[in-house]
Formats: C-alpha cells, sequence, structure tokens
C-alpha cells in the first residue's frame, strides 16, 4: 500500500516535470513582439553590422578566392611552383593588379554580393515563416514525447 502511494506520488512528480518543461519551452519558443524603441535601435544595429561584416569580408577575400580558384581550376596556366607559394601568390595578385587594373581583381563581384544578398534574404523569410507558426499547437506533441520518455 505504502509502496503503491510513493510510486503515485513518484508518478505525479514526473508529469508535472515533464509539463514544466513543456510549458518552459514553448513560452521560450513563442515569439514575442519588439515593444522597446532602444531594443529596436539594438536589433538594427546589430543586423547592419552583420551585413557591414559580411560586405567586409567579401570585399576582402574576394581576389584572394578568385586568384585561387584560378590557379586551381587552370592548372597547366599556371605550372610555376613559385605561384603556389604565398609570397608567389602575393606577387601574382600584384601583378595582376598593375597589369589589369582593379576590375581583374574582382571578376563576377557584383553577381557574388548578388547571390549573398538571396541568400539573406531567403533566410530571413525561412525564419519568418517558422516563426508565425503557433507553437501551442506543437505542446500536445512536446507532451507526447516527454511522456513517452518517462514511461519506458
Amino acid at each position: 500500500m505504502l509502496e503503491q502511494q510513493d510510486l503515485d506520488r513518484r508518478r505525479e512528480m514526473n508529469d508535472a516535470v515533464a509539463n514544466a518543461e513543456v510549458d518552459i519551452v514553448s513560452s521560450i519558443s513563442q515569439q514575442r513582439g519588439l515593444t522597446e524603441p532602444k531594443e529596436t535601435a539594438e536589433n538594427i544595429a546589430g543586423v547592419t553590422l552583420a551585413i557591414g561584416a559580411m560586405v567586409a569580408n567579401y570585399t576582402l577575400c574576394f581576389p584572394i578566392v578568385v586568384a585561387r580558384h584560378r590557379v586551381q581550376a587552370l592548372p597547366a596556366a599556371y605550372r610555376n611552383i613559385y605561384i603556389d607559394s604565398p609570397l608567389g601568390f602575393c606577387q601574382a595578385l600584384q601583378t595582376n593588379y598593375r597589369q589589369y587594373g582593379l576590375r581583374a581583381m574582382y571578376p563576377g563581384f557584383g553577381l557574388g554580393m548578388f547571390g549573398q544578398a538571396i541568400s539573406a534574404i531567403y533566410e530571413s523569410l525561412v525564419n519568418e515563416v517558422v516563426l508565425s507558426f503557433d507553437t501551442s499547437q506543437w505542446n500536445w506533441g512536446l507532451r507526447l514525447l516527454a511522456n513517452a520518455g518517462t514511461k519506458w
């Protein structure tokens, strides 16, 4: 009799913990609106910083990436072992800049930035779609999963 009461009490506690976990997860995953202007300004600053960092990184790394792909894609044209060293690579970039100008350093740069923008927009749209779902519909599934682990 005492063992049955203890077992029932433990099951109730286990169910309460599982329900509390589900409530916490669902309350955290709920989308909340930005009510404070300071928080909105911080989010705008964060997005601006992220976009600026992406553009700066892309701008600085693009000539190196293009030159490296050029050496890998056309190995017969770049048989010189010296080009495949860091110093030779820098000298090849400098020679390319002197002979053909800045435009030769950024072939396809506009397409690359366009691709980055499309990728960022797509990611943002997917995020908005996912956040628009009502998570309260998922609570029964979370409760089922939480309780399934305790039954076994």
